[in-house]
């Protein structure tokens, strides 16, 4: 027997005659987001090397979270997807390479594109809408068009899998990007507290104005990487389909770029919602600057929470999203769970499981055998 894709062969094992394919279960497998602080904790509580499970020091809520997402995703009912997020905080690790074999024990080979093609993909799509003189209109949030890899298909018995290695001097860039990265935040925190007389709207407008800014500053200057400034020349490109005259062409590009209607684009509305709460709180009288992966995580939940059945990220992100506007304006149908909430994350994961037919068990037993039902104790050396 030989699955995988969306069919099945049986063959002979005597004369080795195959039948003709057939259908497996249509699958519609939940996306779910977790956050690099639970992939870490999940990928110690199976590692012998580490520390942390050496010394037994590790809640066991990782432990337990990891048994049942490999289950569910053995069982075809989720997929928990990688991200360049995961690689980029992987990567200063001494357990990179442990973290990315055990991110692909519950990806199935399902990547989300990286931020800048996922923000240029919203923007390209609102800015053909702009033009036409219908801003307001709804953006259509596709999944596919922001992953690589069939999330729907069956995985096959085997597979071939490459690993791209990265020199030291990538990891010394990032380092020193995440340290530059999380100074300018929190000079920009210490900044938010002095602005006594200034509301969540204020800093809403001024996050959300110049995200577009910086965007056409930095094409202008051609100051960055050609991925970093893609976005303004497929916005102008999406013009120049549009019937935009060259004599007007340059004109209307800046103006997209200035436009307050920016503010509706979701991962410009959630970024600049997410950093004026964090404003909010320096202002309210939190002394505490914003952690070092705080950019990261509000970089990721901005992307990719619209994308996602459910979301797993840290506490201080999670009591964000709680607050009102956010809770309110940033409603895409996505659960978000933090360890405030694991309860109700486990009881989430739990009725996946009991709502998977006895058919579809037997199905995934002609398939796989047993395996689908076995714990994964240990890591396997990566």
């Amino acid at each position: 027997m030989i699955g995988g894709g969306h069919y099945l062969n049986r063959r002979c094992r005597t004369c080795l005659y195959q039948g003709a394919p057939e259908s497996l279960p249509e699958l519609n497998k939940k996306v779910i987001y977790i956050d690099q602080f639970a992939i870490s904790n999940m990928m110690k509580a199976i590692n012998p090397k580490t520390r942390a499970y050496q010394k037994g020091s590790l809640d066991p809520f990782y432990y337990d979270l990891f048994q049942v997402l490999y289950k569910l995703c053995k069982m075809q009912q989720l997929v928990c997807p990688t991200s360049f997020f995961h690689t980029r905080e992987s990567l200063s690790s001494p357990f990179f390479g442990p973290l990315k074999e055990f991110c692909k024990l519950l990806s199935e080979g399902v990547k989300f594109h990286n931020s800048h093609t996922i923000q240029r993909f919203q923007l390209v799509q609102h800015a053909r809408n702009w033009i036409k003189g219908n801003p307001d209109k709804s953006l259509q949030l596709n999944l596919r068009s922001v992953v690589s890899g069939d999330i729907n298909s069956w995985p096959p018995d085997f597979r071939i899998q490459f690993n791209l290695n990265y020199g030291p001097e990538v990891v010394q860039d990032l380092i020193r990007w995440r340290d530059s990265s999380h100074a300018g935040l929190a000079e920009i925190f210490e900044r938010w507290r002095g602005e006594k007389d200034r509301r969540f709207e204020d800093w809403f407008h001024e996050e959300s104005m110049s995200f577009g800014e910086i965007l056409y500053r930095n094409y202008v200057s051609f100051s960055l990487s050609l991925e970093k400034v893609a976005t303004v020349y497929s916005v102008k490109r999406s013009f120049e389909e549009a019937g935009v005259s060259n004599e007007e062409l340059g004109r209307k590009v800046f103006e997209y770029f200035h436009a307050p209607e920016l503010k509706e684009v979701p991962c410009v509305k959630m970024l600049s919602m997410l950093y004026a709460a964090m404003a909010r709180k320096a202002v309210a009288g939190q002394k505490r600057p914003p952690s070092r992966g705080m950019g990261v995580d509000v970089e990721a939940i901005s992307v990719l929470l619209p994308y996602c059945d459910a979301m797993l990220i840290d506490k201080e992100c999670h009591a964000y999203l709680k607050e009102a506007p956010l809770c309110d304006s940033l409603d895409y149908g996505t659960l978000v769970f933090s360890l405030n909430n694991r309860e109700e994350l486990m009881e989430y994961l739990e009725n996946i499981e009991r709502a998977v037919s006895e058919d579809f068990r037997r199905t995934l037993t002609d398939l796989y055998g047993n395996w689908w039902q076995e714990p994964l104790e240990v890591l396997p050396a990566s």
